[in-house]
């Protein structure tokens, strides 16, 4: 789990693949329609080449940003990971607390 303060303080995620996706895979990380604009992804998605000569296996980073909002209270954000890809991805979703400063 990742703390992130509120305010626009940006912080990153490193994901990387435990399986070679052979023909490429592309992530996108997404959060649910009703928590639109509690959160912001610096990095819009990951592409994750595959095959023996080139490094699938190595970290990515996704960059998130929480921004202000008139609330007080600290918050849980679940992220969620799609792909473009039928080929089975084993990806939990994430979770973020959101802190204000």
């Amino acid at each position: 789990m990742l703390t992130l303060v509120e305010n626009n303080v940006s912080d990153t995620l490193s994901l990387r693949l435990e399986d070679d996706p052979v023909d490429g895979v592309t992530i996108t990380p997404m959060i649910p329609a009703a928590d639109a604009g509690k959160l912001t992804f610096l990095t819009a998605s990951l592409s994750f080449t595959g095959g023996a000569s080139v490094p699938w296996d190595d970290y990515q980073t996704i960059t998130v940003s929480p921004p202000p909002d008139e609330d007080t209270m600290s918050n849980r954000q679940k992220i969620t990971l799609t792909t473009d890809t039928t080929q089975p991805i084993r990806m939990p979703p994430l979770e973020l607390v959101v802190v204000e400063p």
